[in-house]
């Protein structure tokens, strides 16, 4: 009911396309997926350094996190799913390569940089105001602390 109001359609046109919210909702990731992959896959990255592979796939990015800003917000934030976090880990580790031979790397900077996005938006701080730096060093400082539990 909520949904239909907030949009302005009746029930029953909510029903006839979708039989449930989460229908919804996949239907807005798998968008959300293909225009990040998109924007990913065109990027010319071979031969940068890892910092510049990183800081060039988070600013292909931001303009379709932007578009799905809201839906980003519902489903991380609020709905802390776990899968759909999965699925844009893994699409930024496979588009990017951004730790070509360090899974665990790869993977730390994959989730770090969703969280990062996440919280500021939920912190409602401009997408402008992202810094690319600031969050390829948290996930540095990430890595280097998993690395060192993994160790003891």
């Amino acid at each position: 009911n909520e949904v239909c109001e907030k949009v302005g359609v009746p029930r029953s046109s909510f029903y006839y396309h979708y039989n449930t919210i989460r229908d919804v909702l996949e239907e807005i990731e798998k968008d959300f997926i293909k225009e990040l992959s998109k924007s990913l896959s065109v990027l010319e990255i071979n031969g940068l350094e890892e910092k510049e592979r990183y800081l060039k796939s988070l600013e292909a990015s931001l303009p379709v996190i932007k578009t799905y800003e809201q839906f980003i917000k519902t489903v991380v934030v609020e709905r802390q799913d776990l899968s759909f976090m999965t699925r844009w880990a893994k699409l930024i580790a496979e588009q990017t390569r951004i730790a070509q031979q360090d899974f665990l790397k790869e993977q730390t900077l994959a989730f770090t940089t969703i969280f990062s996005i996440a919280d500021m938006l939920n912190s409602n701080i401009p997408l402008a105001k992202i810094k690319g730096e600031t969050i390829y060093k948290t996930s540095g400082h990430l890595y280097e602390l998993k690395k060192e539990l993994l160790e003891l």
